[in-house]
């Protein structure tokens, strides 16, 4: 990274962007990631600088929601566990492969990982209309969910970005849980699949702490902010506002090679 004041600071602003984004809706990578990337970070490095700068939201967000754990307490655990499998399999596949290859798939992935944010809106209310709390009492660990979860768990600790909407659309569908009962474990996992790989990196040597340590602080401020004041901005100008970093960013990369 650059360690100029400008990049520094444009650092410490995209972690509290970051943050705060978490906090009251979802897309803080598409606000960092790019960021990291002007300052001179190589996209290999940007990417696990954001799961660790990025993991406090997790956490605040998982903690958030610990009330509305006994909905699903008859697979949470077991969905715990297979969203870090997968967290484990993922930053796995990141450590062995070249780096090079990373570099090569991750527009794709920012590409994907804007349409599915952009999507979020029309996913959400399809979703309500399908949750079903009551169905949660007897709910079972069936393979397709299993399978769903692992995949997402290691795409979380791969690349993360719209993590959230992943999980939520396979809670949604395969669940058929209620909204708030989705949210809550969609926190919860993130944080463990994200949190399985960050352990991973931190122990591979693989962490740029300059960046992970700024996004680290200015993203838990950004998280306690977004939580009070947050919902006074616009939905539709927040989603804008990472849907045209996210693209850009993506077009930068393809235009970079």
């Amino acid at each position: 990274m650059d360690s100029g004041l400008a990049q520094i600071l444009a650092v410490i602003a995209a972690g509290f962007s970051a943050g705060a984004i978490n906090a009251v809706a979802a897309g803080g990578t598409l606000i960092a990631f790019p960021v990291l990337l002007w300052a001179g970070v190589p996209p290999y490095s940007a990417n696990i600088a954001c799961s660790i700068g990025l993991l406090p939201g997790y956490a605040s967000g998982a903690y958030g929601y610990r009330h509305v754990m006994d909905q699903v307490a008859a697979i949470r655990t077991r969905l715990i566990v297979v969203a870090s499998a997968g967290g484990v399999a993922g930053a796995l596949l990141l450590i062995v492969t070249p780096r090079d290859s990373f570099t090569t798939v991750v527009p794709y992935l920012i590409l994907l990982s804007v349409g599915l944010f952009a999507a979020r809106p029309w996913l959400t209310r399809m979703l309500q209309a399908r949750g079903s709390g009551p169905q949660l009492a007897n709910a079972r660990m069936s393979v397709a969910l299993g399978v769903c979860i692992f995949l997402a768990g290691a795409y979380g600790s791969y690349f993360g970005a719209a993590l959230g909407i992943v999980l939520l659309t396979i809670l949604g569908t395969l669940l058929h849980s209620n909204m708030k009962a989705s949210n809550g474990m969609k926190s919860v996992l993130s944080f463990c699949c994200v949190a399985a790989g960050a352990c991973l990196f931190i122990v591979a040597g693989r962490v740029d702490w300059l960046p992970a340590a700024l996004l680290v602080v200015s993203s838990t401020v950004g998280g306690f902010v977004g939580a009070r004041v947050g919902l006074r901005v616009p939905d539709v100008a927040l989603r804008w506002i990472v849907i045209v970093m996210g693209t850009a960013a993506s077009i930068g990369l393809f235009v970079r090679g």
